[in-house]
């Protein structure tokens, strides 16, 4: 596996955080939130090119970014990590084992 879905993951966590804390697509915010978007769209479309299938590259992305997404929400933010999240972080991880086992 490569950097690029946890570069992913990060960089579309970091937009949600920022978004809940305020931060819009606006004119002052829109020269920190550009280039982070922009990046993050280079980073999933190597995530796809450097993976064996294009589901794989979606679950190794879709991993990384729920279970960043319930540390933000957690540990940040204070919310509750309602039982869905957890329930789809259970499955995805289940995907990725079968995925890696698969081989």
């Amino acid at each position: 596996m490569n950097i690029w879905p946890v570069l992913g993951g990060l960089l579309a966590i970091t937009l949600e955080y920022l978004y809940r804390r305020g931060l819009t697509w606006a004119p002052p915010s829109c020269f920190i939130v550009v280039p982070i978007a922009l990046v993050l769209s280079y980073s999933i479309s190597r995530t796809l090119q450097g993976s064996p299938t294009m589901l794989s590259g979606l679950i190794y992305f879709s991993v990384i970014t729920t279970v960043l997404r319930i540390g933000v929400a957690f540990l940040l933010l204070g919310d509750p990590v309602r039982p869905t999240t957890l329930v789809a972080a259970g499955a995805l991880l289940l995907a990725t084992s079968i995925n890696l086992v698969w081989r």
